[in-house]
């Protein structure tokens, strides 16, 4: 069954309507998606990579846990992915890293674009537009 792609960030998925997205039923002509003609230089965020797991909150653990259990009644092929970012801190990795555990025990994969900056070519100098979002310009990024 395909799904179309879910935002998995909190900014995104605290919005109630973000749950009509799945199976197209919500009218919206770009599925949330906004077109931003904006870039800017960021610095490129260092000393955040851990091993440590982080704990969740219980709103979190329990969107996360619902969402897993929908797409595995509906033997949906699913791939989890952190979109890269330039504020990531330690103690939002250490819950990346806990999202990625609990992902993995239900049999999908998880990606956190933020341990591959190098393979995906990113240049902080050019494909953002904020801390939080890489812009529409991105001469650098290559799939990976």
């Amino acid at each position: 069954m395909a799904l179309p792609p879910i935002p998995m960030q909190q900014t995104h998925l605290s919005l109630p309507e973000a749950w009509s997205y799945i199976g197209n039923r919500a009218e919206c002509r770009n599925k949330g998606w906004v077109w931003v003609d904006a870039w800017a230089s960021i610095p490129e965020p260092i000393g955040f990579k851990t091993e440590e797991r982080g704990e969740l909150g219980e709103r979190e653990m329990m969107v996360l846990i619902e969402l897993l259990e929908y797409f595995k009644s509906q033997d949906a092929q699913v791939l989890f992915v952190v979109s890269p970012m330039a504020i990531i801190t330690e103690d939002s990795e250490t819950k990346y890293n806990t999202v990625g555990d609990i992902v993995n025990k239900y049999g999908y994969n998880f990606i956190n674009a933020n341990d591959y900056y190098r393979e995906i070519g990113l240049d902080f100098s050019e494909d953002f537009y904020n801390v939080r979002h890489v812009n529409l310009f991105q001469k650098s990024i290559r799939s990976f």
